[in-house]
């Protein structure tokens, strides 16, 4: 440990690391999840209110309704399935037309450092000082540790920055003890 500060951070992000903080975003949080849900359902909805309208104008016809009800069935236990990796490839989809366009949310470079005041987030446009108390949320996955400062904001410090678990595990516990209000959620 430096006697200025006790950890210095420079990393830089690539789409794959937004890809993970959106995909992580969408499994902790309420607005994600709820997003999800209504991604899952909307089929079997839309199908429902067809189906409804399918045996009101073909009542006399029994066995109709019956074959186009079990294909109904059977289309939305399919969507049901597949409908999260569907949500999950038309994400990586949208950060791949972002990234083209040239309008990425975040900068690929940036460089934290944490010292006992609190955090310096310095990037090629700015440098951000925020206290350890702006640290609303903190999620520890595989990948990544995520350090949220809002709903939807946060501090992508990729796994591959540690040298091994211990050190991640150090960073994390150090966080964590800064933080003391923080939510932790370890996936």
């Amino acid at each position: 440990m430096d006697t200025e500060y006790d950890y210095k951070i420079k990393y830089r992000l690539n789409d794959n690391d937004y890809y993970e903080y959106n995909k992580i975003y969408t499994l902790t949080s309420k607005a994600g999840k709820k997003a999800l849900m209504n991604h899952k359902f909307s089929v079997p909805t839309l199908t429902l209110i067809f189906l409804i309208a399918f045996i009101v104008f073909l009542r006399h016809d029994i066995n109709s309704v019956i074959i186009g009800a079990i294909a109904m069935v059977i289309m939305n236990l399919i969507w049901i399935i597949f409908s999260d990796k569907i949500y999950f490839r038309n994400l990586k989809k949208s950060i791949a037309k972002i990234e083209k366009d040239g309008t990425l949310p975040y900068d690929k470079s940036e460089e934290l450092i944490f010292d006992s005041d609190g955090i310096t987030d310095i990037s090629e446009f700015s440098v951000i000082k925020r206290g350890y108390s702006a640290i609303e949320k903190i999620i520890v996955t595989e990948k990544a540790v995520y350090l949220y400062t809002s709903a939807t904001n946060a501090d992508i410090i990729n796994s591959d920055f540690f040298k091994d678990e211990d050190e991640k595990t150090h960073f994390v516990n150090y966080i964590i003890s800064k933080a003391n209000n923080a939510n932790v959620i370890k996936k």
